[in-house]
């Protein structure tokens, strides 16, 4: 990393930047032997766990000048930045016959950003103003993998001499492993980028053009301010033509003290946000483990995330991308009572055909037990992948989120025995789901025979933003949150006159529901019916964090625990929904599930 700075007389120039370079390790959902279509028997008896070991490289510098023109202040900037994510597998490919697990390079992906800024500042009479600009270019790449990483191998051959067998009484071969002509292709947890991913994103770029106004004006019994900021977007389109739009949005705010100690204030605005070039162009194929359409049992599916450029995502009326928009208002208030500093704030976001993924299209090679899975494979094999699910990124939703929030602070001061800062912090948020916003391009079923157009229709368009994803929206995460802080500093111990620090937090997250449910109520733990069925209800759960720094001058140290009284969320109970005990927690547990955590930190001032 790097930092300069250049007075110039009444300019200064600057620049900073930085690399990084990191590598990971993580470890897939095990492969079980009883997997057929993912475990060769003779190479891994006992199943394998494969791992997602990626190389992630980040790059950016910034350089400009600040100075002064007349009665502005002015600041231009260029910055640069750079992300390159590239993924590795330690895995197998079954198709291509039993083997040990090695490395694949299943290629990455790209992205970059140039922006130039220009900002400026004034003060006429009793008006604060401000004005700017900014020009910026991004890129967004996804590059192929090895041809091992995707590919289907051998699949569909049934070369003999592949599978564990065995000569049954009557003189015949029975094959007791995986059958080749069954065998997954691709890495197994993460199948490799296609050379056909890489070309679809060959033009995944976008330019914008940004202006915006500021002012703020002080009338002694309340200060007003108001903003403005239009925003131009054109991205290329895969066959190279623009995808352009605008947006103006405004904010208005007021800020009021009609007595000492005690501030309301207001605010008013509207947002854009444009879909994130990894939305509208992402390709991937990764394991998802989903109920099973029939049994309801949880089972692996090779799910494809496509871009809605793709076939599979045509074919089920996909439309592209467009920015999602908001209105946001807030009001609140603070005030000192006795020595306590209090505050509470309400909010209110209202957004616009919110960008959302849709729910799993799992596939189905029978056609009479599950005749919609049946037309989504058949949709899938006509695109050209071997996946047995896919979805894709879609203006879906229209929601609202508002909320409170509370806070309480303290100080007290002992002298020589230090001081204790005393915090208490509540939030209560809710999201409502106003309306789902489904595409009108999806008439007919890719197999009448099987499934007719009605029927297809019905449970594609249900798939597509299903009660499962809504879920996940609105109650799979605490709607309340309390933390109490207490911290102590400014004593130092006696005779090594070392200062130190204690600093306890205590977090409560409220309850929430698992993203699944099961057709009846299993009676045996606390659930709560929706449409589709009985969710599990996760219990409130508190924890407590502890840690006591001392400073030694030259270095500091410090010693604590998260969770230090390793408190674990309530286990998933739906038995049909926790893969044969693999996912013994919810993996949207707000205080995780690793337990307590011990550390210790040392800081060195230079």
């Amino acid at each position: 990393m790097f930092n300069a700075d250049l007075p110039a007389g009444d300019k200064r120039y600057y620049a900073f930047g930085g690399a990084t370079s990191r590598d990971g390790d993580t470890g897939c959902f095990t492969r079980q032997p009883d997997q057929g279509n993912k475990v060769w028997l003779s190479s891994n008896p006992t199943g394998f766990v494969p791992h997602i070991q990626p190389s992630v490289a980040d790059y950016s510098t910034s350089m400009g000048v600040e100075g002064v023109f007349g009665g502005w202040s002015y600041d231009l900037s260029n910055t640069y930045g750079m992300n390159d994510y590239h993924f590795y597998m330690m895995s197998t490919n079954t198709s291509y016959g039993p083997e040990q697990l090695r490395s694949y390079d299943i290629g990455g992906f790209k992205f970059d950003q140039n922006s130039t800024n220009l900002d400026a500042t004034t003060r006429m009479g009793n008006i604060d103003l401000a004005v700017g600009f900014e020009s910026r270019a991004e890129s967004f790449r996804i590059y192929a993998g090895e041809t091992a990483s995707f590919a289907s191998g051998q699949a569909g051959t049934n070369i003999v001499g592949w599978d564990s067998s065995y000569v049954d009484t009557a003189g015949e071969t029975q094959y007791d492993g995986l059958n080749s002509s069954t065998a997954g292709s691709g890495c197994q947890c993460f199948s490799g980028f296609k050379p056909s991913n890489e070309l679809a994103t060959k033009n995944a770029d976008r330019s914008v053009l940004a202006f915006y106004g500021d002012a703020e004006m002080d009338l002694g019994f309340a200060r007003f301010g108001g903003a403005v900021r239009m925003e131009n977007y054109a991205d290329k389109q895969i066959d190279g033509t623009d995808n352009t739009y605008s947006n103006l949005g405004i904010k208005a705010t007021v800020r009021s003290e009609p007595m000492s100690g005690v501030v309301v204030r207001g605010a008013f605005s509207t947002g854009f946000r444009a879909p994130a070039l990894a939305q509208a162009y992402q390709a991937k194929i990764a394991t998802n483990f989903l109920p099973d359409p029939v049994t309801g049992e949880t089972v692996a599916f090779e799910v494809g995330t496509f871009p809605v450029s793709h076939g599979f995502p045509q074919a089920l009326g996909a439309e592209a991308l467009g920015p999602e928009t908001s209105t946001n208002i807030s009001a609140g208030t603070s005030l000192e009572i006795a020595g306590i500093r209090v505050s509470a704030d309400y909010y209110s976001v209202n957004i616009k055909d919110r960008i959302v993924l849709t729910g799993n299209f799992t596939g189905d090679d029978d056609a009479d037990a599950n005749p919609f899975g049946y037309a989504v494979q058949s949709l899938l094999d006509a695109a050209g992948e071997n996946a047995s699910g896919g979805r894709f990124f879609m203006n879906g939703v229209d929601t609202k989120t508002s909320g409170i929030d509370i806070t309480a602070a303290y100080g007290l001061d002992l002298g020589g025995l230090g001081a204790f800062d005393i915090s208490l912090g509540y939030n209560s948020t809710s999201t409502e789901i106003d309306a789902i916003n489904l595409p009108d391009g999806l008439t007919t079923s890719p197999e009448p025979s099987v499934i007719n157009d009605a029927d297809f229709v019905a449970a594609a368009k249900n798939t597509m933003f299903d009660d499962r994803e809504q879920r996940t929206m609105t109650n799979s995460q605490p709607s309340t949150n309390m933390v109490l802080g207490v911290n102590w500093s400014g004593y130092s111990l006696p005779v090594l006159d070392v200062p130190i620090g204690v600093s306890l937090k205590m977090h409560q997250f409220g309850e929430y529901h698992s993203r699944y449910t099961v057709s009846s109520d299993p009676g045996y733990f606390t659930a709560v019916e929706y449409d589709d069925g009985f969710a599990q209800v996760y219990p409130a759960v508190m924890t407590l964090d502890l840690e006591v720094t001392a400073d030694l001058g030259a270095m500091s140290i410090a010693c604590g625990a998260k969770n230090l009284t390793d408190e674990m969320p309530e286990k998933n109970l739906l038995t049909s929904r926790n893969n044969d005990g693999s996912f013994v927690y919810p993996s949207t547990s707000p205080n995780g599930m690793n337990g307590k955590f011990v550390y210790t930190k040392l800081s060195f001032n230079f």
